[in-house]
């Protein structure tokens, strides 16, 4: 009788079972988010922490300058009571409704691996619109009314932009490689990668959440 062990991978010097194996990279990433997500309980804490203290009046308001159109309309160097706008919130919330959908397609593809059905084309649309969230956080970026040096309100948006930016371009990577292998066919039973794949996309579907949503209600 064909035990598991008799037919484990011995790739890369390896003698872990494909159970064994999947077990590992399960805990690796479950460690992975643990530690991003305390990583995000302290951007979040020091968006709280910024706001509360306000130190200099910097949380919204900044020397008005040519490059720094405050919303007050003053132009005056010298006017330290100038109110530097607020990031526009729609583009928060496509960024998030694009970094979730590519977060649930991964899921979506992964379910149709578990029904024996081809998870290549939902794959290739949730390739797409990771192209998409990044297209989308890359032109906010390019079009906020205020700069890093404008008040801490600027500079720790900025740092959550970036924080997103980062765990999009990640994700994407994630899915460009499942694509791949799906493309060759080689999840027609394994569906363990895509599970592996869906879980870190919820994740930074979930962390660009609570980062816009933090954004968004407390300004």
């Amino acid at each position: 009788m064909t035990t598991t062990h008799d037919v484990a991978t011995h790739e890369g010097g390896h003698h872990d079972t494909p159970e064994q194996r999947d077990k590992k990279e399960l805990s690796a990433l479950i460690l992975l988010i643990a530690g991003d997500g305390l990583f995000l309980v302290l951007e979040i804490l020091a968006w709280f922490y910024l706001r509360a203290l306000n130190p200099n009046h910097g949380w919204r308001f900044s020397t008005a300058s040519p490059t720094n159109p405050a919303t007050s309309g003053s132009n005056n160097p010298h006017d330290i009571t100038a109110e530097v706008a607020k990031a526009p919130m729609s583009w928060t919330l496509l960024v998030i409704l694009a970094t979730l959908v590519v977060g649930g397609l991964v899921w979506f593809a992964e379910m149709r691996s578990r029904r024996g059905e081809s998870p290549t084309p939902v794959l290739g649309l949730a390739m797409l619109t990771g192209l998409v969230a990044v297209g989308l956080q890359v032109y906010q970026f390019q079009t906020l009314p205020f700069q890093t040096t404008d008040g801490t309100y600027a500079s720790c948006f900025e740092f959550f932009m970036a924080s997103n930016l980062a765990h999009q371009v990640l994700a994407l990577i994630v899915v460009v490689g499942v694509w791949n292998r799906s493309r060759k066919n080689l999840y027609a039973r394994n569906w363990y990668q895509l599970r592996l794949a869906r879980i870190w996309t919820m994740w930074v579907g979930i962390s660009a959440l609570l980062l816009g949503g933090v954004s968004i209600l407390f300004v």
